[in-house]
């Protein structure tokens, strides 16, 4: 009977193939079913197209947490469509400092319409499973603030001795309030802020990280220059590893004992 018991799933993030825009899943070691974002600008119906047949596949039937970084169209647009279709989600996490304009009562609407619960994370609230931690960083809460981009969930994930950052489209005003709090440590998964972009990803916080993989979300071809020259050299200087979804495809991590392992869908 044990020659025929399954293997259990591994410890693993995986960045999806989603164009321009973000779609990560994740497991962690105690079973939970996370993802990260998920939409995209150039790729449509990316929710119906990409992420729900990569889940579908991998039997996964329930998203247990769902985190929004913050509610630009290249982060949520298939988000909303697995939402409307049906599919089962736990909680939505978002940070407590998230702009609050026509996108989040759109959002935060067709949420309630389908009874999914919302979680909101202040700064340095952590949210614990049996084995993982999911701490945001930032942003700090502000009344009135209306910079999506600088107001993004910063989510720091540790689990089992590794460590991955993802922080979606902050600039380097807001990478360097993350160093002068010293909330920033070297960490095994790098997931690059705003798909790559110049204006993010600063020499100084890579320095600090030293990632033993980064992965950068974007199209081959698309009209805001992801990734910039000084990122990619940022992150290329400082990371073991960098993998891009442009050229890869989709990305998936797997945490080991002895290490990570690195799998691309195009070689």
């Amino acid at each position: 009977l044990f020659l025929f018991a399954p293997l259990p799933a591994p410890m693993e993030t995986v960045c999806l193939d989603v164009g321009q825009g973000d779609g990560i899943y994740m497991r962690t070691s105690d079973g939970l079913r996370v993802m990260i974002d998920g939409g995209s600008t150039d790729v449509k119906q990316v929710g119906t197209y990409r992420i729900l047949p990569f889940l579908k596949s991998h039997g996964i039937a329930k998203i247990d947490y769902w985190f929004l970084s913050h509610l630009d169209q290249d982060h949520t647009s298939g988000f909303l469509e697995i939402v409307q279709s049906g599919y089962p989600v736990g909680e939505v996490v978002c940070a407590d400092g998230m702009v609050r304009d026509q996108a989040y009562e759109k959002i935060t609407t067709q949420l309630s319409e389908s009874k999914i619960k919302v979680r909101y994370l202040k700064q340095s609230d952590a949210l614990r499973t049996k084995q993982a931690c999911f701490r945001c960083l930032a942003p700090a809460s502000l009344p009135g603030a209306d910079d999506r981009n600088a107001q993004s969930l910063v989510l720091l994930y540790e689990d089992h001795g590794y460590s991955c950052l993802f922080s979606g489209d902050i600039s380097q005003k807001e990478e360097q309030m993350l160093l002068a709090k010293q909330q920033v440590k070297k960490i095994t998964l790098y997931k690059a802020a705003h798909h790559g972009s110049d204006s993010s990803n600063a020499q100084e916080l890579l320095a600090a990280l030293k990632p033993a993989v980064s992965v950068i979300s974007c199209a081959k071809e698309n009209s805001y220059g992801h990734p910039g020259k000084e990122a990619v050299e940022a992150i290329e200087t400082h990371s073991a590893l960098t993998r891009y979804t442009m050229h890869a495809g989709q990305i998936r991590v797997v945490f080991r004992k002895g290490g990570v392992n690195v799998q691309t869908f195009r070689q």
